[in-house]
C-alpha cells in the first residue's frame, strides 16, 4: 500500500469499518497508524474481511483456508490459481457461504453500469491502450474478458484472433468473440496512441464511455490501488451490488487459455 494516510483516512470516515491491521512479510516495514503482521493467519484470524493487493504469493490452500472460516475476501488482482482450482474454491464459496469479491478496473471506473445495461444481445467495443509487454497484455486480457463476463452473466462461446507484433516489440492484438446468447465483442489492445473505451450497443439502448488507459503505469496503479480499497471499504458497508465474483472469474477462463494458445501461434507468449 503506497499511501498510508490516505488508506487510514478513508477507514476513519467509515463509521461500520474498524482495522485488524495491515500483513507485509517485509520484517522492517514499519506503521505509525496500524498494527502489522508478519503472519497472514494471524490476521485472519482476527479479520472479518480481508483486502488482498498482492496476489502473487497467495496459493489456493489459503484462499481455501479463508473461505471455510467464511471470511468477506477482496482481491486487488485475480489471484494465480489453474482452472481445476478456480472450479473447486467457488463451489467450496457456495458450501461455506462467504463472499469473494475481484476488483476490475473497467467496472469501477463507471458505477451503475451493469444495472444500465438491457437484457438480450449486444454488440460490445472494447479498445485500450497498453504497455509493450507480454505481462501486461495478459493481465488486460484477462481484465477485459472477466468484466465481458460480468456483463455478459456467461463465457464467451468462440474467439477468434488477429495479433501483430512488430520488429521492435510493439503489439496490437484484436479478438472478435461470441456468445452463447447472439452477443458480439470486438476487444482492440494497442500500444499505439488510441483513445480507450467501452461501446455497447443494444437495440434500444447505447452506453459509451472513457476508462483507462496504459494502466502498468506508476500513476495508474495507484490509482487502481486508492479505487479498489475504496471498493473494498464500500463493499463491507453494503453500498456496492457491483462487483466481480469468482463465478465471473472462473466464466472467463476457458476463452482467456483459448486466446493464449492462438497467441503462441503469432510469437506471443502471455
Amino acid at each position: 500500500m503506497r499511501e498510508e494516510g490516505k488508506i487510514y483516512q478513508t477507514l476513519h470516515n467509515s463509521k461500520e469499518v474498524e482495522p485488524a491491521g495491515l500483513y507485509n512479510p517485509g520484517r522492517d516495514f514499519k506503521s505509525s497508524k496500524f498494527k502489522i503482521y508478519h503472519n497472514p493467519i494471524e490476521l485472519l484470524e482476527l479479520s472479518d474481511a480481508i483486502l488482498i493487493y498482492n496476489t502473487e504469493r497467495i496459493s489456493a490452500d489459503f484462499i481455501r483456508v479463508m473461505i471455510r472460516k467464511s471470511k468477506h475476501i477482496y482481491f486487488r488482482r485475480p489471484p494465480v490459481l489453474s482452472v481445476s482450482e478456480i472450479a473447486d474454491l467457488l463451489k467450496l464459496q457456495k458450501e461455506a457461504g462467504s463472499v469473494v469479491h475481484l476488483f476490475n478496473s473497467l467496472l469501477g471506473v463507471k458505477p451503475g453500469i451493469i444495472s444500465e445495461i438491457k437484457p438480450g444481445v449486444k454488440i460490445i467495443n472494447l479498445q485500450l491502450a497498453i504497455q509493450s509487454t507480454e505481462e501486461s497484455l495478459s493481465f488486460e486480457i484477462l481484465n477485459s474478458l472477466i468484466y465481458l463476463s460480468k456483463v455478459e452473466n456467461s463465457p464467451v462461446k468462440h474467439s477468434e484472433v488477429l495479433a501483430m507484433k512488430s520488429g521492435q516489440g510493439y503489439i496490437t492484438l484484436n479478438i472478435h468473440s461470441i456468445c452463447p446468447n447472439g452477443s458480439v465483442h470486438n476487444i482492440l489492445f494497442s500500444d499505439k496512441d488510441i483513445s480507450s473505451e467501452i461501446q455497447i450497443f443494444q437495440k434500444d439502448h447505447f452506453i459509451r464511455f472513457s476508462i483507462l488507459g496504459n494502466t502498468g503505469t506508476d500513476a495508474a496503479i495507484q490509482a487502481l490501488d486508492d479505487l479498489a480499497f475504496q471498493n473494498f471499504v464500500l463493499a463491507i458497508e453494503g453500498k456496492t451490488s457491483e462487483s466481480i465474483s469468482f463465478e465471473d472469474y472462473y466464466n472467463s477462463q476457458k476463452s482467456y487459455h483459448d486466446i493464449r494458445e492462438k497467441l503462441a501461434y503469432s510469437g506471443i507468449e502471455i
